[in-house]
């Protein structure tokens, strides 16, 4: 299911906002009703790389390199797309990606955008770890009512906080499985 964060309950709002606030780093264990995990690094490269592509089509245009015409023109104004829409995606979504659980549901957030399950439309867990080299990373899907599935990747603790958030809120009786 996708929520957009201005469209929650005012409860729902405030819990919401109160996760985002304290973000766990991998290995953090969630203490309370919320657990915010914060994934931004990964984007970070991705921004960085937009960034640097815009201001190499900036650079083209001043300093040439291109004998087609036009084609600085267009290299001019994609740069400055591509970097007006990275910085406007990077206000818009930092420190706002990531996965959250809450008394009332778990999601992916993304900016102010949300893609999961509320708990009362929880069928299923499944759970895996999975081992590397440098550590392990936890695998967590939810199953819907609708058989949607929701996957995320998350370190341990936090998965067993978010399992234990949903048992709590459905009352224990949701199958959890190990694949």
């Amino acid at each position: 299911m996708k929520l957009n964060a201005n469209t929650l309950q005012p409860a729902e709002r405030a819990e919401f906002d109160a996760a985002l606030a304290a973000p766990l780093r991998p290995g953090d264990t969630p203490k309370g009703p919320a657990g915010f995990l914060l994934d931004n690094d990964d984007i970070i490269a991705l921004w960085l790389f937009l960034l640097f592509a815009g201001a190499g089509g900036i650079g083209v245009y001043f300093f040439g390199g291109l004998p087609v015409p036009y084609a600085r023109e267009a290299l001019l104004l994609t740069g400055l797309g591509l970097i007006a829409w990275t910085i406007s995606t990077w206000v818009r979504t930092h420190r706002k990606r990531g996965c959250l659980f809450t008394s009332f549901g778990t999601f992916l957030v993304r900016g102010s955008k949300l893609n999961g399950l509320r708990h009362t439309e929880v069928k299923a867990i499944k759970c895996r770890t999975i081992q590397r080299r440098v550590g392990a990373f936890t695998v967590f899907e939810l199953v819907g009512n609708d058989e949607s599935e929701v996957t995320m990747y998350a370190h341990g603790r936090w998965a067993q906080a978010a399992i234990a958030a949903i048992q709590k809120a459905r009352g224990g009786v949701i199958p959890v499985s190990e694949r």
